[in-house]
């Protein structure tokens, strides 16, 4: 889709930047997956869930039921897919920003420190992620490294992440903290990674339907020019008005250029 920026590329990046490590023993994994099952029965089903990612089989170890309830996706999806899902569904603006702004320099960071200290530093950045239904959710994720290599390199990354609002214009910033041995954390390194207008609440489609407004087609146009049944565009067009709470095409026409729809 023209709207998520090439998986292969993000995961071509992310395989020689951020993983080097080498295998993991699974007896190591298991712990992890205990408490993470046992802490997410204790959960309620909300707006945040925890991720536990192998990075050297970029598969999903364990995934939170809150994830359902922040992406809209099944539960087999990511469960199949692994990395890919997240990677592909990253809003195409922010993507390069978090890869090769915010997990690089978290890498990094983690390599310039002596290899007992790799455990003790966190991540967190904030992004737009596409829910199933088509609309970006703002969402921000919290990284701590449970397992290394022989080298120290991380091979297994606990991820809470959770629903935030989305503020216009949008922010998205990153932070690398190292945690102290009193229990205080020291911030290492905090960014402003892009900044922009930005409209969440409307679909891709939608927005396809509100370009086509504000040059003037009408609604059975524009259902030939998609490809859609007169029906589906009205329904649009309602839901449109619902979700922005705007009436009139001049109104919409404001709305569009202000949030880089058009």
């Amino acid at each position: 889709m023209d709207s998520v920026m090439d998986y292969e590329l993000l995961l071509a990046y992310h395989k020689r930047h951020l993983n080097q490590s080498s295998s993991i023993d699974y007896m190591k994994i298991v712990p992890h997956i205990i408490k993470c099952k046992n802490i997410d029965h204790l959960l309620p089903t909300n707006t945040s869930y925890y991720l536990l990612t192998n990075l050297n089989t970029y598969q999903f170890e364990f995934i939170g039921k809150g994830q359902r309830q922040v992406t809209g996706f099944p539960a087999e999806v990511p469960a199949k897919q692994g990395i890919q899902w997240q990677l592909e569904n990253i809003h195409p603006e922010d993507a390069a920003s978090l890869i090769n702004g915010c997990y690089a320099k978290f890498m990094a960071t983690v390599r310039q420190h002596p290899f007992g200290d790799t455990k003790n530093f966190l991540m967190q950045a904030n992004y737009r992620f596409r829910h199933f239904d088509g609309h970006y959710v703002h969402v921000n994720e919290q990284h701590a490294i449970l397992e290394t290599d022989q080298n120290g390199i991380p091979v297994l990354i606990l991820t809470h992440l959770y629903e935030i609002p989305l503020t216009n214009p949008f922010h998205m910033t990153c932070l690398i903290k190292k945690l102290l041995p009193d229990q205080g954390f020291e911030t290492l390194h905090s960014e402003v990674l892009s900044a922009g207008k930005v409209d969440n609440r409307l679909s891709d489609r939608e927005k396809e339907v509100v370009t086509l407004i504000t040059r003037g087609h009408s609604s059975r146009t524009i259902a030939e020019m998609l490809n859609l049944s007169f029906h589906t565009v009205k329904t649009h067009r309602r839901n449109i008005r619902k979700r922005t709470g705007l009436k009139t095409t001049s109104e919409l026409v404001v709305y569009a250029l202000t949030n880089g729809i058009v």
